[in-house]
C-alpha cells in the first residue's frame, strides 16, 4: 500500500496522512507485505486501521498450551462478549482455520486425486498382469525351447518383460506433455507457484515402469522356471 500511495521508502509514509472514509488519517506505521487473503490473490494493497464504528471483530492472541490452556478464555471471553453485547452474534474463530479455509478446494482435489490415481494404478497393474499371463501362455512352447536351448532364467523374464516397458514407455511419452500443460495451465491461477521441474516426470516414469516390472515379473518368473520337459510335452 505504502507503495501504491507513492512512498519509495517504508519510513517516507511514518507520519504522513492520507484520506481514507473522507477523512484525512495520519500513517503510525508501515508492515511488511502478506498474504491477507489466498495465495491466489497475492499481496494485494491493504490498509491496517483502528476505528470505532466499523469494529465488527477483534484479534486476541492466546497463550502456548492449547486446549487446556485456550478452553478457560475462551469461555469468559464468549461470557463477556454476550453480556457486553447481548442483541450481537458472538463467533470465535481460530485465524489457522480460517487461512486452511482459501484451500479447502485444493485440499478436496488433493484427496480425489490421490484416490483416483491409487485407482488407475490398480486397474493398469490389473491389465498388465492380464497381458502377463497371456503372453506366457501363448508362448508355453517357445520358453520350452530357448530353456532347452540354454537360455537363462533372467533371458526369459527379460524376453516378457521388455514388451511391458514399451508399452509403459509410449504412455508416459504421450501422458507427460498432457501433464505438464495441465500443471503449468493450473499454477497459472497462483500469484506465487513453483516451476515444474523435468525430475518430476522422471520419477513418475521410473515409479511406473518399477510397478509394470513388479507386476509382470512374478508371474514371467513362474514361467520361466517351469520344466521345459512338462511344457514340451503339454503343447
Amino acid at each position: 500500500m505504502a507503495r501504491e500511495a507513492g512512498f519509495t521508502r517504508p519510513a517516507e509514509a511514518v507520519g504522513a496522512t492520507m484520506k481514507l472514509w473522507d477523512q484525512q488519517v495520519p500513517v503510525a506505521g508501515v508492515v511488511r507485505d502478506f498474504d491477507a487473503q489466498s495465495i491466489k490473490a497475492g499481496a494485494r494493497p491493504l490498509v491496517i486501521c483502528s476505528e470505532a464504528s466499523t469494529y465488527y471483530s477483534y484479534d486476541l492472541l492466546l497463550e502456548p498450551g492449547g486446549a487446556a490452556v485456550w478452553q478457560p478464555a475462551i469461555q469468559q471471553i464468549t461470557a463477556l462478549a454476550k453480556t457486553t453485547f447481548p442483541d450481537k452474534q458472538f463467533d470465535i474463530k481460530f485465524f489457522d482455520d480460517e487461512v486452511a479455509a482459501f484451500y479447502k478446494y485444493e485440499q478436496e482435489l488433493s484427496a480425489l486425486l490421490s484416490w483416483s490415481m491409487a485407482l488407475m494404478v490398480l486397474l493398469s497393474c490389473l491389465g498388465l498382469l492380464g497381458l502377463s499371463i497371456h503372453a506366457t501362455t501363448q508362448r508355453t512352447r517357445e520358453v520350452g525351447i530357448r530353456k532347452v536351448m540354454g537360455a537363462s532364467v533372467a533371458g526369459i523374464v527379460a524376453m516378457f518383460t521388455k514388451d511391458v516397458i514399451k508399452l509403459i514407455a509410449i504412455a508416459l511419452l504421450i501422458a507427460a506433455p498432457v501433464a505438464w500443460y495441465a500443471m503449468h495451465t493450473w499454477l497459472q491461477g497462483y500469484a506465487f507457484r513453483v516451476p515444474i521441474q523435468w525430475w518430476v516426470f522422471a520419477a513418475a516414469g521410473a515409479g511406473a515402469i518399477l510397478v509394470g516390472l513388479l507386476t509382470v515379473s512374478v508371474h514371467s518368473l513362474k514361467a520361466a522356471l517351469m520344466n521345459p520337459v512338462r511344457s514340451l510335452r503339454t503343447e
